[in-house]
């Protein structure tokens, strides 16, 4: 498993647009990529993903993943809002099938841009 969590105006208006993301600077991005590491050269597989991000009061939001397939690539993004220095826990859990599963748990502080 591969995770990345990045503010929204981290891509650019068009690739914002062709995923139909929202792009402010209090929207973030979880993006989510599954490799089979069983098979030769690694390749990317499909997965369900699911789980939710809490902030340090314990506000929860179940996350919406959307699966996302370019050529070779599989990936799987999710938006949720964030405000300013919030520190965000991902709990997540991920099942490819025969290729494996599991949970991934993860905190990352978030900073919006004005």
């Amino acid at each position: 498993m591969h995770y990345s969590a990045f503010n929204s105006t981290f891509i650019t208006p068009q690739v914002a647009r062709s995923y139909k993301l929202k792009r402010n600077g209090y929207s973030a991005i979880l993006n989510i990529s599954v490799l089979d590491t069983s098979k030769a050269g690694k390749p990317a597989t499909q997965a369900k993903v699911s789980g939710h991000v809490r902030n340090l009061i314990g506000n929860t939001r179940k996350l919406e993943f959307r699966e996302v397939i370019e050529a070779n690539a599989i990936y799987y993004l999710a938006e949720f809002p964030i405000t300013n220095e919030e520190v965000m826990t991902f709990d997540l859990n991920i099942d490819s099938g025969n290729s494996g599963k599991g949970k991934l748990q993860f905190t990352q502080k978030f900073y919006v841009e004005e």
